[in-house]
């Protein structure tokens, strides 16, 4: 649904503004909003330029590509542990070589 009572964004789903009264195209999209996503350059980054950019990622890798943001916490949490393991490794065979 792109407009009137009820209407969510067609990528966040977040609540639309109601139409204006003065009229104009209803977009399915949120309103562009610095603070929310930040900028690129002089341009600020929106829920339809998102869309557009998985639609060209559909496009290129095909549809069968994770659309899931990456979990940075286990990332860290993975990397914390195998540079641990790397450091002991490293420190043993310092030791050997001496």
């Amino acid at each position: 649904m792109t407009a009137g009572m009820g209407a969510q964004c067609a990528y966040c789903g977040r609540p639309l503004p109601e139409l204006s009264p003065r009229g104009g195209r209803p977009t399915p999209y949120c309103p562009a909003d610095p603070e929310r996503y930040g900028n690129w350059g002089a341009k600020v980054i929106t829920c339809a330029m998102l869309t557009s950019s998985a639609r060209s990622g559909c496009t290129l890798y095909g549809p069968d590509q994770p659309m899931t943001p990456l979990d940075l916490g286990a990332l860290d949490g993975s990397l914390t542990t195998v540079l641990a393991a790397l450091g002991s490794v490293a420190r043993r065979s310092r030791g050997r070589a001496e």
